[in-house]
């Protein structure tokens, strides 16, 4: 695997440990998470938001997330 290359982009949408597709707001949450965090995108895969944050209004989601490993 190309390491420059966003794992996100190879399969081309966003899924849960089951394969069934991410609601499209939560996709967009996910995404703008990645682009706050420079490279978090080479490190885990974001796969699906598993809670709310516990303040109103609060941007604190948890999400479960693969951890990429590269075996060279």
């Amino acid at each position: 695997m190309d390491e420059s290359a966003d794992p996100m982009e190879e399969s081309g949408r966003t899924v849960t440990s089951d394969e069934e597709e991410v609601e499209e707001t939560v996709a967009e949450d996910m995404a703008r998470f990645q682009e706050s965090f420079v490279g978090i995108n080479k490190r885990f895969r974001l796969i699906n938001r598993i809670g709310e944050g516990s303040l109103p209004h609060s941007t604190n989601h948890p999400y479960q997330a693969l951890r990429i490993i590269i075996v060279s």
